[in-house]
């Protein structure tokens, strides 16, 4: 099994003070080295942009050639605004970037993925200059002269972000399913440049497997693992038993909720990896420990769980499909 993990601000919808036991720097030192790929999320910093704490989380790993720093990118940006984070990127030496959303509607929303596609087809135009990738909107702005010009010698990887959850409970509380539109999307993905995808959490094995199975994707899978909590189950609408979701309720206090919440997500990942899943995506939610505890790994810097894009496709693979 492969690893790698999300590096959760201080502030926002997964962290919050009775959870959050390490400084971000700790939490930083205890990655740097001992995962292949550490992710920072496009939510300020301690103030600083998500670009200027990849600088900084960069250079503190740049002496561990094993670990990748992967930079979050919004839909919230204008195309300019985008263009000058992807070159710092670029010009950093980051080595993956992430399109995503971004959308203040919220994951629980139907189509929350749905609205990546401009930019994903964007970055995947600035990286290999292949126009077929921009979206209608961006076409145009190439024909007016208003597009950037592609970067030279771009190397950075290009992923995006599926749900592999069957179901969704969206703000009304109706279920909908989801299955067959996430399979379009990836699918689509894919075509518009993306060289992996990282999902959403899942808390039940199985629905990796069984979309990997009627997906028949080229690039592979990273599986989004969320520490089971009540309220980012909530949050996020995402489904869950009901005794599972009856078990997080009935614990007294944050930190037993914490400890029950990891057991469960612990069976996941087991089961994942008795499947065969190579790789894995580990939102911390601000806490060292909930990695570890998951993982069950307790020398990382002896463990072969690493994560690694040797397999992906390059860009003549992308043309040649």
């Amino acid at each position: 099994m492969k690893l790698s993990v999300e590096l959760e601000p201080p502030a926002g919808a997964y962290t919050y003070t009775e959870e959050r036991e390490a400084s971000i720097e700790d939490e930083i030192a205890k990655y740097i080295g001992r995962v292949e790929m550490i992710s920072i999320t496009n939510r300020p910093v301690f103030g600083l942009s998500a670009i200027t704490m990849a600088k900084r989380v960069h250079r503190l790993v740049n002496k561990h050639k094993q670990t990748r720093v992967s930079l979050h990118l919004t839909t919230r940006l204008s195309h300019h605004d985008m263009f000058r984070n992807v070159l710092d990127a670029h010009r950093i030496g980051l080595t993956d970037l992430l399109p995503i959303l971004g959308d203040p509607r919220g994951p629980k929303d139907f189509n929350y993925f749905k609205n990546g596609f401009d930019i994903l087809g964007f970055i995947s135009y600035l990286k290999t200059g292949r126009v077929e990738f921009l979206t209608s909107r961006f076409r145009e702005m190439l024909k007016l002269g208003r597009l950037v010009k592609p970067i030279e010698n771009a190397k950075f990887n290009i992923g995006s972000v599926v749900d592999l959850n069957p179901v969704k409970f969206i703000d009304d509380g109706k279920k909908v399913n989801i299955r067959d539109q996430q399979i379009l999307y990836a699918q689509k993905k894919e075509r518009s440049g993306a060289e992996y995808l990282i999902s959403q959490g899942i808390f039940e094995a199985q629905d990796y497997f069984d979309f990997v199975d009627a997906a028949n994707l080229s690039i592979p899978i990273i599986v989004g693992l969320l520490p089971a909590r009540s309220r980012l189950i909530e949050l996020f609408g995402l489904p869950i038993s009901p005794l599972k979701k009856q078990t997080l309720r009935a614990q007294l206090t944050s930190r037993d909720e914490a400890i029950v919440g990891n057991q469960m997500t612990r069976e996941v990942f087991d089961h994942l990896e008795q499947g065969g899943c190579k790789q894995v995506h580990i939102y911390s939610i601000g806490n060292p420990n909930n990695f570890l505890e998951i993982t069950g790994i307790d020398d990382l810097d002896k463990s072969h769980n690493r994560l690694n894009f040797e397999d992906q496709p390059n860009n003549r693979d992308i043309e040649s499909r």
